[in-house]
Formats: structure tokens, C-alpha cells, sequence
């Protein structure tokens, strides 16, 4: 890749391809672990009755209450846009649908992790054919200088990630094809792979580099600890916490190159981003992924990237391709 500073802005589409549950399938996944149902012994998912005390300490007892408002939940979630958004229009901070949200998101993302194509199996292997295919294959080719060799402290120099996920792909990715490449074990890895800057803006459900047991990518999700989990992830709701904002304006703010992967260019998110506008700052290179969107809204959101990026002037380029098939097709861009 070549010595621009370039930040990847990561939306949900780019986890897709490692067997994420995305959009309209995740609040249906959302709904059916929060709705009350005869097969669960209590009437509920254990993950729920492992976490009654939290619920119990925002108001809501087991029981009727309890039932009703996750009956609530289930049924209503598919009317928003998005489980974020729900939780925006319908929760405040820390209150109880605030946190079964969380808790039922920070599970689905463990759940996913344990059998994403990132996580290694019994004989500690992955398929680096498949994962090469992916988007962040084809940025690990373009970019790593390192290799059993050569080996540095950051493999993609000049290169940052800030993600909307609170999946940890991104991470799991440059530790094990860090240690594929250099040869070195697992944990070793984990550290040169924190040299990557990658911010999440909401949160994920811990460091590869924790001493916590139940925080391994691809560990299985333990119901009694997902409020440990859940409290490690925010919503729209929740004020994403000043020393993250400072990095992430940081790191847009001297990039020279801003390239959007799998996102949905929603409102919120959307005013998160424009704090990193510089009046006078330089001009950016901004480019994108589009999929399936409008040719009206992809345009609307190459206007909104000019005024907030480029000072007003026209040159941001989203496409309609998916994440991987971008860089295939603007392979020049990034060489």
C-alpha cells in the first residue's frame, strides 16, 4: 500500500463476510433471544436469568413485568431501522432496555466469534484462502511489509481502522495473519497487532490482549458474564467517552486518504464523524463501498463526505461494489 496515511472506516456490511449477522437478520436474531418462550425452562434465554439482578436494579422484577417487556422488545425491534436505532428511540442510559440490548448483543457477537471464519479450530488452523478473499485480505496484501524475516513492530504502516463493530474481526485478523507471517505464537502476535490503530467508536467486548477468560476470540459466550460483556459496549444512547473521540478525530484528522468499507452512512453515526471537520484542514482523498444503495444516496453520501472531509469540494467516489471487490477493482489506488 502506498506511504499515504489512510484511515479505513469500518461499518456492520464489513463483518459480513465473516458470518456476522447484519441489519435486519440481527434484530430478528435480537428479538428471538429476548422473546419469552416455553422452550426455555424459566420462560426466558439464560442469558436473561443470569443477569436478573442487573434488571432488578433498573427497575424491572422477573416475572410479569419483565415478560411483557421483553415480549415489548421482540415485537417492536423490527419496526426500527436498525437495533441501534431502537435502542436510541426507546432506551435511556443504563436503564433496563438499555441493557438487555446490550446483553443480547454482546452474546450474538460472542455466539458469531466462536464460529466466524477468524476463529481457529481444534487443530488451531484457519483457512487463509477464504480469508484472503475477504476485504481485509486484500489489505494485508496490499499493505504488510513484515514476514518471518522482516519483523516490525507495525506489518501496515500508516494504516488505522475506526470501526462502528463491536466485533473484533479487525483485531483477530492482523493477530493470526501476524503470526502465520512471522511465525510466532498467538499472544506475541496479539501485541504487534495493537500497534494497528483501530478504535472502536462504541465499544467491543474486549482486548485480544486481555487476561480475562471468557474475552478469547472464539471463546464461548458464558451467560454469567455477559453483563461484563454488555457493559463493555455502548449504544447511540450513550456518550462515546471523550479519550476515544480525541483518538479517532486524531487519526482522521491527519489521514490524507479516508476509505469507507461497509458502511451505512446513518445519521448518528454520521454526526460522529463531522466533530473531526477542520475548516482549514487539508483536502481529502475519500473513497467507499456503496452496496445496494440508491444512485441518489450514494450520491447524497459522496456530497455529505465532500462538506465534511474536502472543505465543500467535490471528489469523494463511493461505489457499488462489495468491500473485497473494491479493492480488486481500484487495486491502483491503494499499491
Amino acid at each position: 500500500m502506498s506511504q499515504t496515511e489512510t484511515v479505513f472506516i469500518v461499518g456492520a456490511g464489513a463483518s459480513f463476510d465473516f458470518g456476522f449477522p447484519v441489519g435486519k437478520k440481527l434484530q430478528i436474531e435480537i428479538g428471538d433471544l429476548i422473546r419469552p418462550s416455553r422452550s426455555h425452562t424459566d420462560g426466558l434465554h439464560p442469558l436473561i436469568m443470569f443477569n436478573l439482578e442487573g434488571l432488578r436494579s433498573r427497575g424491572i422484577q422477573y416475572g410479569d413485568p419483565l415478560f411483557r417487556h421483553c415480549e415489548w422488545m421482540a415485537e417492536t425491534i423490527p419496526l426500527s431501522p436498525s437495533i441501534d436505532t431502537f435502542l436510541d428511540r426507546n432506551s435511556e442510559h443504563g436503564d433496563a432496555t438499555s441493557f438487555l440490548g446490550k446483553l443480547a448483543i454482546s452474546h450474538i457477537i460472542a455466539s458469531r466469534e466462536a464460529t466466524s471464519s477468524l476463529s481457529q479450530n481444534a487443530k488451531k488452523t484457519v483457512d487463509w484462502k477464504s480469508l484472503s478473499d475477504t476485504w481485509i485480505g486484500r489489505i494485508w496484501a496490499l499493505g504488510n511489509v513484515g514476514g518471518a524475516t522482516k519483523k516490525v513492530d507495525n506489518p501496515l504502516p500508516k494504516t488505522s481502522f475506526v470501526t462502528f463493530n463491536y466485533d473484533r474481526c479487525i483485531e483477530q485478523f492482523l493477530t493470526l495473519a501476524i503470526s502465520q507471517s512471522y511465525r510466532i505464537n498467538y499472544r506475541d502476535a496479539a501485541l504487534i497487532a495493537s500497534n494497528v490503530p483501530c478504535e472502536h467508536v462504541y465499544g467491543s467486548i474486549g482486548s485480544l490482549t486481555s487476561a480475562d477468560a471468557f474475552c478469547g476470540y472464539g471463546s464461548a459466550p458464558f451467560p454469567a458474564s455477559a453483563g461484563v460483556l454488555a457493559d463493555r459496549i455502548k449504544t447511540f444512547t450513550e456518550q462515546v467517552d471523550s479519550a476515544t473521540s480525541h483518538r479517532i478525530y486524531s487519526l482522521l484528522q491527519a489521514a490524507t486518504r479516508i476509505v469507507f468499507v461497509g458502511f451505512s452512512f446513518g445519521a448518528i453515526n454520521l454526526r460522529f464523524l463531522e466533530q473531526a471537520q477542520e475548516p482549514e484542514g487539508a483536502i481529502k482523498q475519500i473513497f467507499g463501498t456503496s452496496y445496494q444503495m440508491s444512485r441518489e444516496d450514494s450520491g447524497r453520501a459522496e456530497n455529505w463526505a465532500d462538506y465534511t472531509f474536502r472543505r465543500g469540494h467535490s471528489g469523494s467516489v463511493f461505489q457499488d461494489l462489495k468491500a473485497a471487490e473494491f479493492f480488486d477493482r481500484n487495486y491502483m489506488i491503494f499499491q
